[in-house]
């Protein structure tokens, strides 16, 4: 069996999973996957084995072994707001963002101020 678009020669078997997807969201993949020449397959083939490479090895900023010690702090990340996120953003949520915000400069002044006592 030839290999599809995006399937590595690697691999020489395949799995059949069934998943779930938004009815909009599979119609804009189809429709990218044929404008593209390629299968709905294989670009999922292709985006697994992006986050498989991305993600395989753990987060690599944050070693377990970092949760051991006493005084680590991860901080959450939030995605980047776009101007067109914004538009969308009612008035409750913008303040929530700038409450979030807000706590996460108390937090990382606290952790500044406490790294450059110590001589960190």
């Amino acid at each position: 069996m030839p290999d599809s678009p995006g399937r590595p020669r690697i691999y020489k078997s395949r799995l059949i999973v069934t998943t779930s997807l938004e009815e909009e969201l599979y119609e804009q993949l189809k429709a990218i996957a044929r404008r593209d020449g390629k299968t709905v397959s294989g670009i999922l083939q292709e985006l697994v084995m992006n986050y498989i490479r991305k993600h395989g090895k753990g987060n690599e900023t944050y070693p377990l072994e970092m949760f051991d010690k006493s005084g680590f702090i991860a901080l959450p990340v939030r995605g980047e707001l776009t101007a067109e996120h914004v538009r969308e953003l009612k008035p409750n949520e913008i303040r929530e963002i700038i409450r979030e915000t807000k706590h996460d400069l108390e937090v990382l002044e606290t952790v500044l101020y406490t790294k450059e006592k110590r001589g960190l």
